[in-house]
């Protein structure tokens, strides 16, 4: 690992701090995600249940039950409907729903930018390590592997580093996005529920 480091240059040591904080960001968010899934269905089955049972009161007691974005939308639209106008609710649910799709979206944007800016390390890299070669070629008057070897092999390992990586950022960052909007489509389908078993006027 580290001769390849040695071998890549300065461009592979720059990729690797890259592929740190890439993958600091794939943890974070998988364990977020994997931590705050609900079960819609049932958390609304649930909440059903709970406002014929005992009401309002009853109902957030369920909900305080449940974590992640959809139990928080769910919660504000129980405790909201008991102060605000149906108007009011309407503009603070999508408030609460703005603002839980920004924690979801917490970091994500590192992802993107480390997909799309991987191959330009590796490409600079690479011109390096040709330049280091023709210079070599220059100062021994030979072209000879032995003497273009170190920078042709600079130049390859930069090339792939920065495909690798760009390729697993790009990867994770478009499954990252996925999961998001089902989350956000999660919460938009709970808080519509939501106020149709309150029997909230839409306008």
């Amino acid at each position: 690992m580290f001769e390849l480091v040695r071998q890549g240059g300065w461009s592979v040591i720059v990729m690797i701090i890259m592929s740190i904080v890439a993958l600091a960001v794939i943890i974070d968010r998988t364990l977020y995600l994997v931590r705050f899934s609900v079960d819609r269905e049932g958390l609304l089955d649930d909440l059903a249940d709970a406002l014929r049972r005992g009401g309002i009161e009853e109902a957030v007691s369920v909900a305080s039950a449940y974590r992640g974005p959809v139990a928080r939308v769910v919660r504000h639209a129980l405790v909201a409907s008991q102060q605000a106008s149906p108007g009011e609710l309407l503009a603070s649910l999508e408030r609460m729903k703005a603002l839980q799709m920004d924690l979801l979206e917490k970091r994500l944007y590192l992802l993107g930018t480390i997909g799309a800016t991987a191959p330009f390390v590796g490409l600079f890299g690479t011109v390096l390590g040709i330049l280091k070669a023709f210079a070599d070629i220059a100062a021994t008057g030979d072209a000879g592997i032995a003497v273009v070897g170190a920078g042709v092999s600079e130049a390859l390992i930069a090339t792939a580093v920065g495909l690798g990586l760009a390729i697993i950022a790009v990867i994770a960052y478009n499954v990252f996005n996925n999961l998001v909007e089902r989350v956000g489509l999660d919460m938009d389908l709970a808080a519509d529920e939501v106020v149709s078993l309150l029997n909230i006027p839409r306008s």
